[in-house]
Parts: C-alpha cells; structure tokens; sequence
C-alpha cells in the first residue's frame, strides 16, 4: 500500500471508530506540550509538541468538573438546534 492509501485507510478507520462509540473514542486536541528544564510541561502552539489527546467525553467532563476555576462550557448541539437557553452549561462551583 502507498503512503496515501495508509492514510486514507487510517483516517477512514478512525471516523468509522468514532461512529461505533462516540463518547468513548480518544479525541486529539489543537494543543501540544514539551517537557522543559527547571519548567515542567509547557503548553505549545509552535510547531513543537506531542500532541495532547483525551480518551472520550467522561475524561473531558472530568477536566471541566476538577478544574480549580471551571468556566462555561458550550452545548454544541443545542446551539445548533437554536436552543440558546440550554446552549451554555454552567458548571455548579462556577461564578454566574
């Protein structure tokens, strides 16, 4: 197979994945980290980085829930639908 093929073929495997179970597949994030000296991780936007990954939505609830200051989070699907009373989610330790 050419290197294409294997991508094409990857790529159509991870949609297919996603469908069967989404609330469990990994999803990728726009973010990346580097392990630095005397720093710890720090958070990339640069081109250097491994990508940073979460395995399904219970992990990505569970990174809003135990957040010391949780924000808002946005409910996608109700906004699309045009319900914008139920679009924004406020967590309960949340300011107003």
């Amino acid at each position: 197979m050419t290197r294409p093929a294997v991508k094409r073929l990857a790529w159509y495997l991870r949609c297919l994945a996603d469908r069967i179970d989404p609330d469990g597949a990994p999803r990728g994030m726009s973010y990346s980290f580097t392990f630095e000296d005397r720093e710890g991780i720090r958070f990339r936007d640069d081109g250097k980085r491994c990508p940073m990954w979460y395995l399904g939505r219970d992990s990505y609830d569970r990174a809003h829930a135990e957040a010391d200051r949780p924000g808002v989070r946005v409910d996608w699907g109700a906004l699309a639908r045009g319900d914008r009373e139920h679009a924004v989610i406020h967590w309960p330790e949340a300011p107003p």
